[in-house]
């Protein structure tokens, strides 16, 4: 890669992430489908909580534009786990990906209306 990770290029500035690159770069179409770059294969997001319980990573990027989109599908991955484990009921639809990162980042405190 012409100048390293992390430094501008002729194309733009990069961003990368510290740490080891991922075990699978993943590619986010319209309406949220995502495909293996390397395999052209669907996966699922069941698929991504089975890896990342074995201890892969993954990076996604937007299709269309190319953006990071990795800790939105991981928010989405986290979801479905907690819906397989919570109460019937519990995970409703204000067990949202966008409520459960809000209550992460409030301090670990559950969204609420997702109790």
């Amino acid at each position: 890669m012409p100048g390293g990770p992390g430094r501008a290029s002729a194309a733009g500035p990069r961003r990368s992430r510290p740490g080891p690159p991922p075990d699978r770069l993943l590619s986010r179409h319209h309406g949220g489908q995502l495909i293996d770059v390397q395999l052209h294969e669907p996966v699922g997001l069941d698929e991504l909580a089975q890896d990342l319980r074995a201890g892969g990573r993954f990076t996604v990027r937007d299709h269309p534009t190319g953006g990071d989109c990795t800790y939105q599908v991981l928010a989405e991955v986290l979801a479905l786990a907690l819906a397989a484990v919570l109460p019937t009921g519990a995970a409703s639809a204000a067990l949202n990906p966008a409520a459960v990162l809000t209550g992460l980042y409030q301090g670990g405190a559950p969204p609420a209306g997702a109790r």
